[in-house]
């Protein structure tokens, strides 16, 4: 007896059977990762036209498909949408493993004073035939967290400046200081300095667009000895002008000291000279006398020694002429 042919309900349960069995031996061969878990977080720097996303992936696993990528998708949409896409354009990669990873991600062109709506997206098992399209995907399963908002302010925010103090003064130098915080948008500061607080001279400096205060200093040469000087720091961006307190100082003197002179030496005594007195003087004319006297003897006895000499000499002469007249 003739087998009945197989009818066209047969073969597509055939066809249908064979497909199944095909993905069952598939699904046995690569089998697919763990889900990843993504957490949305908080927002930080936001600001008049920006901000920024936080978020924690876990890529759930090692292996074959457990590459992870992740991105933010936000929007405005008043039913929930995330109109406004995902960023970055380019998912980002937080690879494999079971532990955290930290991701964030920069808001520019935002609208002042609008509320955004956001959350994290992590994808894994990509090009797996699963049906993610996220984060600019194909193929792949994806897990999403919760939503989170933030509201950007309505005006943009006046900088932030403080007055510091003055240092390093002396009769005619100083130095002068402050802080300033740009609140993220580009900002440019000054010091003004006078004699009162009408000031009258600026120095000018840019502060930049950062979130932190910044200090800021002054160095100030040819002051005034012993004058007292105004200051404050002023920051300005598009919002408007910031200023800080009124703050002084005063400048030294010089040093003073009054000329003395130096102490005198002590007087020395008079000499008392002893001048020659009446006795003296009738002393030294004995002695003259004396004196006088002893060179008459000695002349006078000289004198005789001579007449002698003569005598003699002349008792000679007239005996030679007496023979000679005989």
């Amino acid at each position: 007896m003739r087998a009945p042919a197989p009818t066209r309900l047969t073969l597509a349960l055939a066809g249908v059977l064979s497909v199944l069995a095909l993905s069952a031996g598939a699904t046995q061969a690569t089998p697919l990762p763990p889900l990843p878990s993504a957490t949305t977080e908080g927002t930080a720097e936001v600001t008049y036209n920006a901000a920024t996303l936080n978020g924690t992936v876990i890529p759930g696993g090692v292996g074959t498909g457990s590459e992870t990528r992740w991105c933010f998708e936000y929007g405005t949409g008043p039913n929930g949408e995330y109109n406004l896409g995902s960023v970055p354009l380019v998912a980002g990669n937080a690879g494999q493993g079971t532990s955290g990873v930290s991701v964030s991600v920069h808001l520019g062109d935002l609208q002042p004073g609008s509320t955004y709506r956001y959350r994290l997206v992590a994808v894994n098992a990509l090009g797996m035939g699963l049906g993610s399209t996220a984060c600019g995907t194909e193929g792949g399963q994806e897990a999403t967290g919760a939503e989170a908002l933030f509201t950007t302010p309505a005006t943009l925010p006046l900088p932030l400046v403080v007055t510091g103090a003055a240092s390093g003064v002396s009769q005619n130098a100083a130095t002068i200081s402050g802080t300033v915080d740009p609140e993220g948008y580009g900002t440019s500061y000054e010091f003004q300095l006078g004699l009162d607080s009408s000031y009258g001279a600026e120095v000018f400096g840019a502060a930049g667009v950062g979130t932190e205060p910044q200090e800021f200093t002054l160095a100030l040469t040819h002051l005034q000895a012993e004058t007292t000087y105004h200051y404050r720091l002023v920051a300005i961006n598009q919002a408007g002008t910031s200023y800080g307190t009124d703050a002084m100082f005063t400048t030294s003197g010089y040093p003073t000291e009054t000329l003395t002179a130096p102490p005198s030496p002590p007087l020395l005594a008079t000499p008392v000279f002893a001048f020659p007195t009446t006795t003296t003087t009738s002393t030294g004319t004995k002695q003259k006398a004396k004196v006088k006297k002893r060179n008459a003897k000695d002349t006078k006895k000289q004198n005789g020694k001579t007449g002698k000499a003569g005598k003699a000499g002349n008792a000679r002469r007239r005996r030679v002429a007496k023979r000679r007249g005989a």
